[in-house]
């Protein structure tokens, strides 16, 4: 079970670019947010892929109708969301849990930003 300060890891095996993926849609926020699960990953191009916005979600980024989880997780409570990570390895070691260390480029009030993440078993 994951504890608070915890990331979470999402391997989907997945390598089909431009097509549905799996992941993590809204209604996974309120359990993240509950669990303060401070960052999100996995090996797809979009931890959040097609999941339809509720006909009544109107928050937007950047003048556009902004994803539900992309929004909530990361402007709201400054948490992580990091997509095309290569978790290979880890799978292969069956690596459950290790100390994940991101370094973000550093810029006020970016988005988007490349990492360079590291998992010290």
């Amino acid at each position: 079970m994951p504890r608070a300060d915890d990331a979470g890891r999402l391997d989907a095996a997945h390598t089909k670019w431009h097509q549905p993926q799996p992941g993590v849609g809204p209604d996974c926020l309120k359990f993240l947010n509950d669990m303060e699960i401070v960052a999100i990953g996995s090996d797809n191009a979009a931890v959040e892929w097609g999941f339809p916005v509720k006909p009544n979600y109107t928050r937007k980024a950047f003048g556009f109708l902004g994803l539900p989880l992309h929004v909530d997780f990361i402007w709201n409570r400054g948490a992580y969301i990091i997509e095309i990570l290569n978790l290979d390895e880890l799978a292969k070691d069956r690596a459950y849990e290790f100390l994940f260390v991101v370094g973000p480029l550093r810029f006020q009030g970016g988005i988007g930003v490349p990492v360079n993440p590291i998992a010290i078993l």
